[in-house]
């Protein structure tokens, strides 16, 4: 009589005094992307890291992530960006700098293809301060059809048309108190002085009045609208970061209701150009600690306690980084790091409690290098060779996707390749799906399958045995179109002898 030992429909018939041998025939699949930084693969969702490539909203699928326009230099005459923002009626991109001539405010406006629609000198002779005072990327707002900007000696003025006047001061600073930060918050903005002071703009849109003044005062770092509230993010003198709430209806008293110990300290430069380290986000405020060498941590405010959400390493020394900071991009979190120098540049995307090398970029660096997140697209002013000028997101990127390190379960032992298999939601003659694998700590990658024209790409390796297994899938797009096909999933067909 004949005996059969099956497994997963291999069979083989086993003589008289043969120990069976079963060769288990397994599947691993990957269809979720929820948790990136993740060395060695734990649960579903678990990857690597993915550059040029991002998670969608359901984390369903690897989209190509934005890519970079040529580089746009400033018109002649105009030099030095300070600050920008978004007319949403018009689609339009604006900067913030000066005049080359005579240090004149001014402005420069931009469509959605990056091509320039007006200049404009707005008069304000600003040679001693600078374009914009106040904390960079907190000191602009375009409100009710307006823009609000922190500037000359740290007042506020109002520009009804960014790009011509008349333009007026509607806050002047006295006894050393300056202009700190804006937010706008429903129907009207606030202003914090740099004496913690909180005031809001008049019935008539004309000037400021007080709202709030605390003793003693603060050292506020950001001010947001946040869960029916107004926000205060203040620095103590021991380097603490505290929250407070202002109601925004007849404050009575400021209420701290948070604090995050231990934090370091910011980037060097000044605070007018380093970015800015604090962001109110979805239902959260996200605060950056400061740099510890290399390193940061992020912590989030959910209104009642603060808890700590990420660890990023691998940063520029914090003497070497030109700017820094939090972005909101299209309902994603953002974090960008640039170095004083022309490379070690970083645009990273939150997914779970890990980063991804969301948006690539190489651009020199000057005085003014800054990144923004306006009107859905990405930003960058920098250096394009010698020229000053900026580049804006356009078309899409080359992209790969790194899987964690894979054991199956088993870490002790040897399993055989099988197959690798990638899969893409579309298909064209000039678009490559390319499949790349390495074993057991090995640097290299072994290039085990390019197709194009096809939306799937699979490789039998042959004789590949392994503890553990990575894999890497790359998507090449040469049509000049910018396809904007998705990695949907990735296969690896095992063996384990038992």
């Amino acid at each position: 009589m004949r005996r059969w030992q099956r497994a997963r429909g291999c069979a083989r018939p086993l003589g008289r005094g043969v120990v069976a041998m079963a060769i288990q025939i397994h599947e691993w699949v990957q269809r979720e992307w929820t948790r990136a930084g993740i060395d060695l693969f734990h649960r579903e969702g678990d990857f690597s890291n993915a550059s040029g490539l991002y998670p969608d909203p359901a984390r369903r699928k690897l989209r190509r992530a934005p890519g970079w326009a040529a580089h746009t230099s400033w018109a002649s005459g105009y030099a030095s960006p300070e600050g920008a923002f978004y007319d949403h009626a018009n689609d339009t991109v604006v900067f913030a700098l000066l005049t080359t001539a005579d240090s004149h405010l001014a402005t420069l406006s931009y469509d959605a293809n990056y091509t320039a629609k007006s200049a404009g000198d707005l008069g304000l002779d600003c040679a001693a301060y600078g374009a914009l005072s106040g904390l960079h990327q907190r000191n602009i707002v375009y409100w009710a059809d307006a823009v609000r900007a922190i500037t000359g000696a740290g007042d506020v003025y109002k520009i009804p048309n960014y790009a011509s006047t008349p333009i007026s001061a509607v806050w002047t600073g006295s006894g050393g108190e300056t202009a700190r930060c804006l937010a706008a918050y429903g129907d009207t903005v606030y202003l914090v002085t740099s004496a913690g002071r909180v005031l809001r703009a008049n019935a008539a849109l004309t000037g400021f009045d007080s709202y709030y003044d605390p003793a003693p005062g603060l050292d506020v770092r950001f001010a947001a609208p946040f869960h029916q509230y107004l926000a205060l993010v203040a620095r103590h003198d021991g380097g603490q970061i505290a929250i407070y709430r202002l109601p925004d209806n007849h404050p009575i008293a400021l209420h701290q209701v948070a604090e995050l110990q231990a934090t370091a300290v910011e980037p060097a430069a000044t605070p007018y150009t380093d970015g800015c380290s604090f962001l109110a986000h979805g239902d959260r405020i996200y605060l950056l600690s400061g740099w510890y060498g290399t390193h940061n941590d992020l912590y989030a405010f959910d209104g009642s306690t603060v808890t700590h959400v990420a660890h990023l390493s691998g940063l520029p020394a914090r003497t070497a980084t030109r700017t820094a900071g939090l972005l909101s991009w299209r309902n994603e979190l953002l974090w960008y790091a640039f170095a004083s120098a022309d490379s070690s540049h970083s645009i990273q995307m939150r997914v779970g409690d890990g980063w991804i090398d969301f948006c690539p970029i190489t651009a020199g660096v000057s005085s003014y290098t800054a990144v923004y997140s306006l009107g859905g697209r990405l930003l960058v002013v920098g250096k394009g060779g010698a020229a000053e000028g900026f580049y804006g997101a356009s078309g899409l990127q080359d992209g790969y996707l790194e899987t964690s390190w894979l054991d199956f379960g088993q870490p002790g032992r040897y399993k055989r390749l099988d197959r690798l298999t990638a899969l893409a939601d579309g298909a064209h003659a000039s678009f490559t799906l390319r499949l790349k694998y390495r074993v057991d700590g090995a640097s290299a990658w072994t290039t085990a399958a390019s197709a194009a024209n096809s939306r799937r790409v699979s490789a039998d390796p042959a004789d590949v045995r392994f503890h553990t297994l990575q894999v890497r899938v790359e998507l090449d797009d040469d049509s000049g179109a910018n396809l904007d096909y998705a990695l949907e999933a990735v296969s690896v067909v095992y063996t384990i002898d038992e």
